[in-house]
């Protein structure tokens, strides 16, 4: 599983979502949520599309530092233009 880490109160890094060839996703007209599980807590985190053509979200700073110090599971949900979901695979955030 892949650890992302975020520093609490400092700007996330872009999470960059790609096919297993390495190609981005195309994020245009998509809506994308970070579900952050936490016991048998879900927090749904806002992220940002800054550039769809490279496949990269950035979470909410505010959201991601309400969390306090330590490692939670976590995963994307993308909803596609023609309204189909897809999920990333399970990743780990280590909140410091």
């Amino acid at each position: 599983m892949q650890t992302y880490t975020h520093r609490l109160g400092e700007t996330p890094e872009p999470i960059t979502l790609a096919q297993n060839d390495g190609v981005p996703y195309d994020l245009s007209d998509t809506t994308v949520t970070l579900a952050v599980h936490d016991g048998g807590v879900c927090t749904i985190v806002p992220v940002t599309v800054p550039d769809p053509l490279l496949g990269t979200v950035m979470p909410d700073q505010a959201a991601l530092d309400a969390f306090t110090p330590r490692v939670r599971r976590a995963v994307l949900h993308i909803i596609w233009v023609d309204g189909s979901h897809d999920s990333s695979p399970d990743f780990a955030i280590n909140f410091v």
